[in-house]
């Protein structure tokens, strides 16, 4: 058994840590009899050779062994073999079919022709008697086994489908002929076709239908319609009828991370990323699917998801609150049917549920007013059953339900949830998660400031934003706006400063921002630091804001900024035009400028010139199209001034109507449309909320403001210095140099050109790009 593995120079090859000379030993230890040194060897590849799905040289020279241990009938855990090389050639696929127009990786590619060249042996284990190697083998088919279009591997899985008796394989072969149909046009309409006939035959098995339900969705989007969830819920009601009702996943095991020195919030991520990749029940991945297809549908996928709670297995209605919560944090809608359906898990019996649905209800307190009271009587009815103190309960998992319903209620700013959050600040028992919910309750500033503020006086400054508690004290300090804490504040500032806490620094100053001139006793700190030399330009940048607001002198915050834009780096771009757009102090002119030497965005512009002016009072002529009837994710709104006048239908086959665009002139809204009784042109859809604005308020903060703003100042044409004339509230004559490319727009003339981008387009942004993870529909 593998032969000529000790003839390869792993020496010369690198894996996630390293050169790979033990590579070897841990193919060796795959086949090895004792149980638990195999756990470790394919624990070890995939944490070492296929580190965090990557394909290396290595992970490519492992391959022939690797189809060598799973063809030979004496190893042991041939399926745990044939599943490491299913998910390596799914991985290396991905990669090749992703690269777009750039170079895949060479080891990825070579990966897909290796398993290419063994079809069939692909084959041979997707018939093998080994049921855990058939259920391995089974994906393959639909990404490998394509040298004749795809026709053989068809045939091959519905052949499958008849033979299997088992329902994962029989999940597994629907998906792979789903997958299939995608990835070649040839049999596309031939699959579709077959799963089609699948979701109507009902000696087929509900499981079954429903996994081809959601895969033709999947497939076919176009043939998406009211009567496909109709029928995903008639199906979803007959496997209801034969579920179990107990729960069928095991209790909290131990925390992931054991050292004792570990800070807690990240022994609480790898908690939740544990929960993250389980796998509740077998229609999971199937529903998952389904709401993938079903996208912008909102109200069809509330349908299925109000029959996903009415399930009575544990695991269905948390696959259902994961759901609801995808769906109400990625798409506008009227989603209160989905938040009284969250609060009513609240009572479940299984703890696990009620703090998942409260959790899902923190994440969307924007919108979650209807459930107010049945968060409080859920954490007041707790706190009479197991305490006062049930915030630090011994069960781990009554622990974690009244935590995320307590912080739930919190993030309503109901002041019934501060006796929770007490016991937390006072005992020391998960006392950062009370730390980000105190910030909520502003009402309750009296009695939270002096807790916090002794607990940021024992914090440990050295630790990172994300492992320790100090930043979070300071950022619920700076929202409570309790004078109080500012000596606290400042001590935390003097002691990090002293022991070059540079990230802990920047955080204390940002919290004596909101104070304003109350914490003028920082202002020598502020510039102190924004005069020195070994401080990062963001630090820097922080404490001009700081000593802008703390009531500093405005002719020497001038002299300041001046010396930060003097200095190396570029990230005072974004905050230097922001800071002087509330003094209204010219843009001074930097060596390189606005040039494509200095990565200039015009999001930093655009914040100097709207940022204290509404933008729905601002609109650019010409250009106003808008699709109000179609369903937008969060975040794709340009703006909060009044809908947009509608795209003129097409003249012509193929044609869009264009609205001329007048460039350079920036007019205010007429005042009859911003008047309260004024009705716009069209009316706001029924499923679009009026709470959007604060939804984009609190998930996206200014990102998506001043995105807007950056899109009504492209069409601004520089020649020479650009001058508003007459300029805004608070910017008298803002103005922003351009010296080095006169007569091109700011956007142009302030991006470097794109490596891999050629034409006339090459080098500016994309205005169709939102925030990280919203897309934003393009314009006609």
């Amino acid at each position: 058994m593998l032969n000529g593995c000790d003839e390869i120079d792993w020496a010369s090859m690198h894996h996630a840590y390293g050169t790979a000379e033990d590579v070897p030993g841990i193919l060796r230890a795959m086949a090895s009899p004792d149980p638990a040194k195999r756990e470790r060897a394919f624990s070890a590849f995939y944490g070492v050779v296929a580190h965090q799905n990557t394909v290396s040289p290595a992970t490519v020279a492992s391959m022939p062994f690797l189809f060598e241990l799973a063809a030979d009938p004496d190893t042991p855990d041939r399926g745990a073999v044939v599943a490491v090389i299913a998910n390596v050639g799914r991985d290396a696929h991905e990669s090749v079919a992703h690269a777009g127009s750039f170079e895949p990786p060479d080891d990825c590619v070579a990966a897909v022709a290796l398993l290419r060249r063994h079809a069939e042996t692909l084959i041979s284990f997707v018939k093998d008697d080994d049921v855990s190697v058939r259920r391995s083998a089974v994906p393959t088919l639909g990404l490998f086994v394509d040298t004749d279009g795809g026709t053989r591997a068809a045939t091959l899985l519905r052949e499958r489908l008849d033979a299997e008796q088992g329902v994962i394989e029989r999940l597994l072969i629907v998906e792979a002929t789903a997958t299939l149909a995608l990835r070649l046009p040839s049999v596309a309409d031939e699959a579709q076709a077959w799963l089609g006939d699948v979701v109507a035959d009902t000696r087929a098995g509900t499981q079954t239908r429903l996994a081809a339900l959601a895969e033709r969705a999947r497939c076919a989007p176009a043939l998406i319609g009211p009567d496909t969830v109709v029928t995903a819920v008639a199906l979803l009601g007959a496997i209801a009828k034969t579920t179990t009702t107990r729960r069928v996943w095991p209790h909290p095991k131990p925390p992931a991370v054991t050292d004792e020195t570990a800070p807690p919030p990240v022994v609480a991520a790898f908690d939740d990323l544990d929960r993250f990749t389980r796998v509740y029940d077998l229609t999971t991945r199937t529903l998952r699917t389904l709401h993938t297809a079903l996208a912008e549908r909102v109200a069809l996928r509330t349908e299925l998801l109000a029959e996903q709670f009415r399930s009575p297995a544990p695991g269905a209605r948390l696959d259902a609150i994961r759901m609801a919560a995808d769906l109400m944090r990625t798409w506008r809608g009227d989603h209160s049917a989905l938040i009284g359906l969250l609060a009513t898990q609240l009572g479940a019996d299984d703890p696990e549920i009620a703090a998942e649905a409260a959790s899902t209800l923190e994440i969307c307190s924007a919108f979650a007013q209807p459930a107010r009271e049945q968060l409080a009587a859920h954490v007041i009815g707790q706190q009479g059953r197991h305490g006062p103190d049930a915030w630090a309960h011994p069960d781990p998992e009554l622990r974690r339900a009244h935590q995320f319903a307590a912080r739930a209620l919190a993030a309503l700013g109901d002041s019934r949830a501060l006796p929770s959050l007490l016991v937390a600040l006072d005992t020391g028992v998960d006392a950062w998660r009370a730390t980000e919910s105190a910030a909520h309750l502003t009402e309750a500033s009296a009695v939270l400031t002096p807790r916090l503020c002794r607990a940021l006086r024992h914090a440990d400054l050295a630790q990172s934003w994300f492992e320790g508690t100090a930043h979070r004290l300071l950022n619920a300090l700076a929202e409570l706006r309790d004078e109080s804490a500012v000596p606290a504040i400042v001590d935390t500032l003097t002691a990090s400063i002293r022991d070059e806490h540079w990230d802990t620094a920047e955080a204390a100053l940002k919290a004596l921002t909101r104070f304003g001139p109350a914490a003028a006793t920082a202002l020598p700190l502020a510039r102190h630091l924004s005069s020195a030399s070994s401080a990062s330009p963001r630090l820097r940048a922080a404490a001009l804001a700081a000593f802008r607001a703390l009531g500093g002198d405005r002719d020497e915050l001038l002299a300041l900024v001046g010396e930060l834009v003097d200095a190396d780096g570029t990230y005072w771009m974004s905050e230097v035009p922001d800071i002087l757009a509330r003094v209204g102090a010219p843009l001074p002119a930097a060596p390189g400028g606005l040039s494509p030497q200095r990565t200039v965005r015009p999001l930093s512009m655009a914040s100097g010139l709207f940022r204290h002016r509404p933008l729905g009072h601002l609109r650019r002529t010409g250009g106003c199209r808008s699709r109000a009837d179609t369903p937008r994710r969060l975040g794709s709104e340009r703006g909060d001034g009044p809908p947009r006048r509608p795209l003129p239908r097409p003249h012509g086959p193929g044609r869009r109507a264009r609205t001329p665009r007048t460039q350079g002139r920036l007019v205010p809204t007429p005042p009859h449309r911003l008047a309260p009784g004024h009705r716009p042109r069209r009316a706001t859809p029924p499923d679009r909320p009026t709470h959007r604005r604060e939804v984009r308020r609190r998930r996206l903060g200014q990102t998506q403001q001043l995105g807007d703003a950056a899109q009504r100042v492209r069409s601004i044409r520089i020649h020479g210095p650009v001058r508003v004339a007459g300029g805004y509230p608070g910017l008298p004559g803002l103005v922003c140099p351009n010296r080095d490319f006169p007569g091109r727009s700011l956007c142009s003339a302030t991006l470097p050109r794109r490596e891999g981008r050629t034409g006339p387009r090459a080098g500016r942004a994309n205005p169709h790009r939102g925030p990280v993870g919203m897309a934003r529909p393009r314009d006609p």
